[in-house]
């Protein structure tokens, strides 16, 4: 009886809602298409063919306007600035030229909102996913209308116009309190929460709710929707006034999508009652969804919107089974299914997040948030705002010291939309048997995933290109290391479904090799740190960290890696590095950190011939100060590694370096031109993959 109750209830437009939702993941995933047709045809009696194909003809005529303009080079035109992101010495500017936007990074602090500007340059596209699983800058900057970013050869200042966004720029910059990095985050959805406050927030999902689903908004609205009501407003007022403070919001934060999508659905649901629509949850769910993208398209590209609408869509599926519990029970249950509808997302399990989240949420939402309003304009609250954001932090660190967090390996786009199919059969379980298996189902997805990480190749090695730093992750049945980490080394190994590394070397203190090693060990975790011994730059680890000598053997699974240096210290943190060499599988690796020319010298005094590798981390990103002749000439290496950030300003690689590989018939590899470099073996054979198709000629 509860299940013919359910299905009777999602009719009409959900039909239609649905095969659009498909269409527009295919728009990213092709092969979304070959499930598209399938519903379609499923659903070929009941679609309403001609309202089908009234909505395909202005989706794809909407896609094909915001698709006309990406192919624009060079700007040689005044633009106008919209939007302003000042940072410690340079500025990034967002200027809109005809219907896109665009970035300009620049040096000025005079240019203001508003001011037309006139530029000259060409344009670069943001660079899509460059390590696996890692962040696609391009989805990500075209899901706010961004196309990429100008290259500058001249920009000169025009007029000065009116901006609508003028005051609310003008607010964020007199923003009172010393907590504005929190104040600007939440009131003005601006991602400017510091390290030690962002990280919390991010462990516990409370950054994506909250900001991405305007989550924070909806409660605030919710609190003055009681107040009204205990003084007697009328339906109308209230209607009035919420939709007036959506709005206020709406602007406050820029119009992100959370927020946004608060404000329409309020709308839409004073419309579908005025005239008697009619219309169920799940249709408003996928009319509000469909009209923001008619709106504006770019959204179509954002994690966070498909996100919120899954939330939605399951909250909404699902509500006979959570309504069906009381308080705080309840609350635990709608937790756990948004957990688990943001997992291929998120890849985050820790059963007491979910427990505490709604606990989280209203501390938060409810206090925090509406407090943050007030400390806006006076300092007299700082001192309780931060008790109350050290609280959070206290909380959720708490929290985590129980190591109860779990990092499932990301799934690819099939298995994505495999898990997705498995949680709405989850959704239709009735009994409890039915839920343990349709669970064990899900759970064996990432368990398959992860098997195969693991056991599918006999080793696999991973040159991130984590841009300007060295960072290198290596994997075999029976070890995990890694050597150096720069950005994205954490959020690579999280993807990886990595819970555990067996030891984190770290060559040097520069930032560029150990940027984020102190998150690994605190968010990951390692069972030994090595470090150089002549080197007081590192920072303070809570773990077994060891001081590496020359000749000093450290063993992990299957492999053995040698510590060849240094014998005696140097003036410079560079010349300190620790000189790596393992054999994996049949190849034999060097990895030479920031050593010099002189360094090397000595190496070949203490070891000789000794230092033969097959393939070979050239020092440096490929500096004039390293890899001379004489040093090659002893690796004899067969391949290179080069790091090395693209368009960086110290101009790495080197001509002279390239030159000096190329006359001794080196296979050169760059991640500045390949992405990531991935060497794989399985069966005693060798495959290179690279992440980016560009071309590797010098």
């Amino acid at each position: 009886m509860n299940k013919s109750k359910l299905t009777l209830r999602y009719h009409d437009l959900y039909i239609e809602g649905i095969a659009i939702g498909l269409m527009i993941i295919s728009f990213s995933v092709p092969f979304c298409l070959l499930i598209l047709c399938g519903y379609v045809y499923w659903q070929r009696k009941t679609m309403r063919w001609q309202l089908f194909a009234v909505i395909v003809v202005l989706l794809l005529s909407r896609y094909f306007l915001f698709s006309s303009h990406q192919q624009i080079t060079y700007i040689n035109d005044s633009v106008k600035v919209v939007d302003i992101d000042r940072y410690e010495t340079s500025s990034r500017l967002t200027i809109r030229y005809k219907t896109h936007r665009y970035h300009v990074y620049v040096y000025d602090d005079e240019i203001q909102l508003g001011d037309i500007i006139y530029v000259n340059g060409d344009i670069d596209t943001y660079e899509k996913v460059t390590i696996p699983n890692g962040f696609n800058a391009n989805s990500y900057y075209l899901s706010q209308n961004v196309i990429g970013k100008i290259n500058v050869k001249s920009l000169s200042f025009v007029r000065h116009e009116f901006s609508i966004f003028s005051l609310r720029e003008r607010l964020m910059d007199h923003t009172k309190t010393i907590h504005q990095s929190f104040v600007n985050s939440f009131i003005f959805g601006k991602d400017q929460l510091e390290d030690e406050l962002s990280d919390p927030f991010r462990e516990a999902n409370l950054l994506f709710l909250c900001q991405t689903t305007g989550l924070h908004a909806y409660v605030l609205v919710l609190l003055i929707k009681k107040i009204m009501f205990y003084f007697d407003f009328g339906e109308n007022t209230q209607q009035s006034v919420i939709i007036s403070i959506y709005g206020l919001l709406c602007y406050l934060n820029g119009f992100a999508i959370g927020v946004t999508r608060l404000l329409f659905s309020q709308i839409f649901n004073v419309i579908n009652k005025r005239f008697r629509l009619r219309l169920t949850p799940l249709d408003r769910i996928f009319i509000i969804g469909f009209i923001m993208i008619i709106i504006s398209f770019q959204w179509v590209y954002s994690i966070g919107f498909l996100m919120t609408n899954i939330i939605l869509l399951t909250l909404e599926l699902a509500r006979d089974r959570y309504q069906s519990y009381q308080g705080y029970v309840k609350r635990i249950v709608m937790s756990f299914l948004i957990v688990l509808a943001c997992l291929p997302f998120t890849g985050l399990v820790n059963p007491l997040i979910m427990i505490c989240l709604p606990l989280l949420i209203i501390y938060v939402t409810g206090i925090v948030y509406p407090l943050s309003f007030v400390a806006f304009f006076t300092t007299r609250l700082d001192d309780l705002m931060g008790l109350l954001l050290n609280g959070l932090t206290r909380i959720v660190d708490i929290i985590n010291s129980t190591h109860l967090t779990y990092y499932l390996p990301s799934l690819d786009q099939w298995q994505i939309l495999l898990y997705y199919t498995l949680f709405i059969y989850l959704l239709f379980a009735y009994k409890r048997y039915q839920l343990l298996i349709r669970l064990t189902l899900i759970s064996a997805l990432f368990g398959f995933k992860l098997v195969t990480n693991r056991y599918m190749n006999d080793a696999s090695v991973y040159f991130l290109d984590v841009g300007q730093g060295d960072t290198t992750y290596i994997e075999t049945r029976s070890c995990q290391v890694m050597i150096d980490s720069f950005s994205g080394s954490t959020d690579f190994l999280k993807h990886q479904g990595i819970n555990q590394l067996d030891i984190l070397f770290l060559t040097h203190s520069d930032s560029d090799h150990t940027k984020e090693a102190s998150q690994i060990v605190h968010q990951i975790g390692a069972d030994r740190i090595v470090i150089n011994p002549y080197d007081d730059g590192y920072e303070d680890y809570p773990t077994q960290v060891i001081k590496a000598k020359p000749d000093q053997y450290l063993s992990c699974g299957n492999l053995s890696f040698h510590i060849l240096g240094q014998h005696h210290p140097y003036d410079e943190a560079n010349l300190n590095s620790l000189v790596i060499q393992v054999t994996i599988e049949e190849d034999v690796y060097l990895f030479t950190g920031d050593i010099h020319k002189e360094v090397e010298q000595d190496l070949i005094a203490y070891y000789g011939h000794d230092l033969k590798s097959d393939i070979l981390k050239i020092a440096h990103h490929g500096s004039t100060t390293s890899t001379s002749s004489t040093f090659i000439e002893y690796v004899q290496p067969s391949y290179a590694i080069i790091f090395a950030g693209r368009h960086n300003r110290f101009d790495f690689p080197h001509q002279e370096t390239i030159n000096s590989l190329l006359y001794h018939h080196i296979i050169t590899y760059r991640t500045d031109q390949l992405g990531t470099i991935i060497i794989t073996y399985k069966n005693m054979q060798r495959l290179w993959e690279a992440t980016l198709p560009i071309s590797t000629e010098f």
